[in-house]
């Protein structure tokens, strides 16, 4: 079980989510250790008021659930001093915000109004000590991307131009990717060196290259392939049971939809990982909805507050529906809240991708698109529009927890 996280999740993921749950424990403890009464402060036992408390561990979990969402255990964020300020402070916002909405309900006066003094505690704690804990381990672990033992061992399947190049970056990059080598099929390359990295062998070799190398990753960085050789790839990786990942310097354009990686100048989408052995997926399903719901009926009312808005300052529909595939090729109707103009001509897109096939430029997301109305670049800047996907989850089409 503790292999397949590993594989799954980076040694350091590991020790980044497991730091913020004992963050947010402490926090927890601390804000409800003390509370405002009689015009002072008093120290009670945290653990006296069972109900309050497992509220508050409740909360911890949709913290980190949020920090998900918000791709604080992405490199690029968690990396980033000023990007981690910024999302934990949006984290922990929520988090007390639905403390205050959940609060209301209870009846209990007393209760109400020592809650204030706790959800103010948890607020200001929560930032301190978690942004504390992420800044520490910025420190500690960018100086260690030397250390072995915090590097995932990868191989790259395709050793032409594409892999060639994404062996510069790892090179240059100092990252937390250990590259070992090359698998390719072609004789000609079998033994060679490509960037001070030696191809291992053939594809047929895989199982045996990745059990004595200690694989965790494979990236597959072939340019010009054919949908079947690719399937072919896919499906002999997927023995290896380690995570799995196609590169291309083109998956910027659809980062906002799928669960992309970005390792300097590549992107990379994860396509399969062994995660499922972990835990049962009927376990997986039941905290996926779960979940969806409580955050559904939580934030019901600000969702109506911005579907509201939505029809009053634009004509169309509230929600933008498409098509997308999702696992085992399944097609589900993907649910976002519109933030563009509704019927406008695609015009502009159109002459944006003309522009990069004709002088083959890396595919970037579209800034000051005419398209997006005043309120749509509001809810994407916040990505607020991405709130109907709950939707998703609820119908089984998406998942919180894990890979969707």
């Amino acid at each position: 079980m503790f292999d397949a996280l590993i594989r799954r999740y980076s040694k350091r993921k590991i020790i980044l989510l497991t730091g913020d749950l004992i963050s947010l424990f402490v926090v927890i403890i601390v804000s409800l250790t003390f509370i405002y009464n009689q015009n002072r402060i008093q120290i009670v036992n945290p653990f006296g008021n069972q109900e309050k408390l497992l509220l508050y561990i409740s909360i911890i979990f949709l913290t980190i659930i949020s920090f998900r969402y918000l791709n604080l255990y992405k490199e690029r964020n968690y990396y980033s001093g000023s990007k981690n300020l910024i999302l934990v402070f949006k984290s922990i916002l929520a988090a007390s915000v639905i403390l205050i909405v959940i609060t209301f309900f209870f009846k209990d006066r007393e209760f109400q109004d020592n809650s204030r003094f706790s959800l103010l505690l948890f607020f200001i704690l929560g930032n301190i000590f978690v942004f504390g804990y992420r800044y520490t381990f910025l420190k500690i672990f960018r100086g260690s991307s030397t250390v072995e033992i915090f590097k995932r061992r990868i191989i790259t399947i395709g050793a032409g131009d594409a892999g060639r190049n994404f062996a510069k970056e790892i090179k240059t990059a100092a990252g937390h990717l250990n590259l070992i080598g090359f698998i390719d099929d072609d004789d000609n390359k079998q033994g060679m060196e490509i960037e001070g990295f030696r191809v291992l062998g053939k594809l047929s070799d895989l199982l045996k290259i990745v059990d004595s190398n200690a694989i965790d990753e494979i990236f597959i960085t072939i340019k010009s392939i054919t949908y079947e050789n690719l399937m072919t790839i896919i499906e002999k990786t997927k023995e290896t049971k380690c995570q799995i990942n196609l590169v291309s310097p083109y998956f910027g354009v659809v980062e906002r939809r799928f669960d992309s990686q970005e390792y300097k100048d590549f992107k990379s989408v994860p396509i399969y990982s062994n995660i499922t052995t972990v835990y049962p997926n009927y376990i997986k399903r039941i905290l996926d909805l779960v979940l969806s719901i409580i955050i559904l009926i939580i934030i019901s009312p600000f969702l109506l507050i911005i579907s509201l808005i939505i029809g009053l300052t634009s004509r169309g529909p509230v929600f933008y529906k498409t098509k997308v595939i999702g696992k085992n090729g399944k097609e589900f109707i993907w649910y976002k809240f519109r933030t563009m103009i509704f019927n406008r001509s695609d015009e502009t897109h159109k002459k944006y991708l003309t522009e990069i096939i004709k002088n083959n430029k890396p595919i970037k997301k579209i800034e000051n698109d005419s398209r997006i109305t005043l309120f749509g670049k509001f809810l994407r800047k916040y990505s607020l529009d991405e709130f109907p996907q709950l939707l998703n989850v609820v119908k089984g089409d998406m998942s919180l927890v894990g890979p969707r």
